[in-house]
């Protein structure tokens, strides 16, 4: 029972999402480092599910390659996304 709430209090309370007009970035607050970013454009396409209290959910499906893929030529699919977001930010990418 108390695994999700370790998993959002050690991973998800560290990272922090940017918006702007041409890309959305999720990165972790202490480093620094960017998880991933998302074009602008893709945005509305992402996939959207209610959260709380005025809040949603946005998920993607990207490819990643990291160095290992790279030089097996293989391509690794990750989900990604935007949890607990203004339900209004979908305006400002329509």
């Amino acid at each position: 029972m108390l695994q999700p709430i370790l998993r959002w209090f050690l991973y998800y309370k560290r990272i922090e999402y940017v918006f702007t007009n041409r890309r959305a970035l999720a990165y972790y607050r202490d480093s620094q480092e960017i998880e991933f970013e998302i074009e602008a454009s893709a945005i509305p396409d992402m996939k959207k599910t209610p959260a709380r209290a005025g809040l949603i959910n946005l998920h993607a499906v990207i490819e990643e390659q990291g160095e290992l893929q790279k030089a097996r030529g293989e391509t690794q699919y990750v989900k990604v996304g935007f949890e607990g977001v203004p339900a209004n930010i979908l305006e400002r990418y329509t």
